[in-house]
């Protein structure tokens, strides 16, 4: 904007001096004229710029400044929770979270880690919430529980050429055969699995689990043959092989887990019970207005 008015100005001093009478002395308005005019001009341009921060400090003073900031912690589940195109962070937990916040009057940021980075960062207060966790008493030291906002299942995934061999099997019989499993650290399974998981550490030590930081390792575990299936969330697991290309390689048996309700765990460190409460109303909120079924819709149909 300064380049654009001094260029107006001289144009309009090459008019005015050649419009002038011809005795008129060039050299003696050069040194008389331009210093006024260049003074002006910098007057003009500070009076301007005085005036721009002036409005930007009123802005700023009257612009509404949440009190409520929560980061939300992450890892990849897709359709759950994932980052698209743009680094967009998507999916069926985040938009709930992003409604919930918004009749909350919340902004949210976010941290993405592994779950098991996030529940230590959890323990600490750097993060305010997690979508999607199981409620264990463990985790009730340090963290509160909303009301239940979803369901999941876990599946046996297995070879496509092993269907036949799974065929008739529940969980108790794989795990008296011996086949090993693979499980994702610091996921909880269920009451059910714990039984299960429990008794088989108990006949064959650690033999039969293998931890992976995170479910896309069960599938090259898989594919290698050093597992014989790995338990993962029905749709995730379907969404994971779909994106991979490996239909025609990996497929949910018949062998499932009891589905349990899902909570949003809150830190105990940076936030309190009553974070909670307005997040249970602000839910209660979304199923009332049709919002929490359309959110469902778009990722589970």
């Amino acid at each position: 904007m300064t380049i654009r008015r001094t260029l107006m100005f001289g144009l309009c001093s090459f008019t005015l001096a050649a419009c002038s009478p011809a005795n008129n002395d060039r050299n003696a308005y050069s040194d008389y004229e331009e210093p006024v005019a260049q003074q002006q001009l910098e007057t003009y341009e500070r009076s301007r710029e005085d005036d721009e921060r002036t409005s930007n400090e009123s802005r700023q003073q009257d612009a509404p400044v949440s009190e409520c900031q929560l980061t939300l912690g992450f890892d990849i589940w897709e359709p759950y929770q994932f980052v698209d195109i743009g680094e967009q962070v998507r999916g069926l937990d985040i938009e709930i979270a992003e409604a919930t916040a918004q009749l909350m009057g919340c902004e949210l940021e976010f941290s993405q880690a592994t779950w098991v980075d996030l529940l230590h960062d959890m323990q600490s207060g750097d993060v305010d919430m997690l979508m999607g966790a199981s409620k264990t008493s463990e985790r009730e030291a340090y963290a509160y529980f909303s009301d239940g906002y979803r369901e999941e299942q876990f599946v046996l995934f297995i070879r496509e050429d092993n269907q036949r061999l799974f065929a008739d099997m529940d969980l108790s019989a794989v795990l008296d055969q011996e086949m090993r499993i693979g499980i994702v650290d610091s996921y909880f399974y269920g009451d059910e699995f714990q039984s299960h998981y429990d008794s088989a550490r108990e006949r064959n030590g650690d033999t039969q689990f293998m931890n992976a930081m995170m479910g896309e390792f069960n599938l090259v575990r898989l594919l290698d043959h050093d597992i014989d299936g790995f338990l993962e969330d029905r749709v995730v697991g379907q969404s994971l092989i779909r994106r991979k290309g490996l239909a025609e390689y990996i497929t949910a048996s018949d062998i499932e887990l009891t589905a349990d309700s899902v909570y949003v765990m809150f830190s105990k460190e940076s936030t309190d019970q009553a974070m909670v409460e307005a997040f249970n109303q602000a839910l209660a909120q979304l199923r009332d207005n049709g919002e929490y079924d359309a959110i469902l819709a778009r990722y589970l149909q």
